[in-house]
């Protein structure tokens, strides 16, 4: 439905949207739109600059931050720590409820039927596994330490 009102829009090369969503947190939104859309996805968007088709997009990696050049349609999904969230006093509250709002129509935007269903079925935890409950002795530090480092060595830890 995403994809049907972006196109039903037109002349859109930009879509942002947010880094959650109602899948479970796994932040499908946005890649599976950019698929319906044929437009490549960016994740973990902090900050963008430029305009449509001649944007500059930095992404949060791990060690840093990764900057990319994107000309032509695409599909970002902001990082939640990329702005400050603005608290809206009561004058922005009453404008906001005089802004137009557009509603599209199912029959306009031409959307196929899809046959695929998807149902979940339920959702559970993994079961736990045994712990060994290994106490170690801890009256000489040097012989709890290298107690210690034997049983995570042993445990394929280190």
């Amino acid at each position: 439905m995403l994809a049907a009102a972006v196109r039903h829009i037109g002349d859109v090369d930009l879509v942002v949207t947010g880094d959650s969503s109602v899948d479970v947190a796994a932040k499908m939104i946005p890649t599976v739109l950019a698929g319906e859309l044929g437009w490549p996805a960016v994740a973990e968007v902090t900050a963008v600059s430029g305009q449509a088709g001649a944007l500059r997009v930095e992404r949060a990696i791990p060690g840093g931050v990764q900057v990319l050049e994107i000309g032509g349609p695409a599909v970002l999904a902001a990082s939640a720590d990329a702005a400050v969230p603005h608290v809206p006093g009561m004058k922005d509250l009453l404008a906001a409820g005089k802004k137009p709002v557009e509603h599209l129509e199912l029959a306009a935007m031409n959307v196929p039927a899809r046959s695929a269903v998807m149902t979940v079925t339920g959702r559970s935890r993994p079961d736990r596994k045994a712990r060994k409950g290994q106490i170690l002795d801890t009256t000489d530090p040097a012989a709890a330490a290298a107690e210690l480092v034997a049983a995570l060595r042993g445990a394929g830890a280190l």
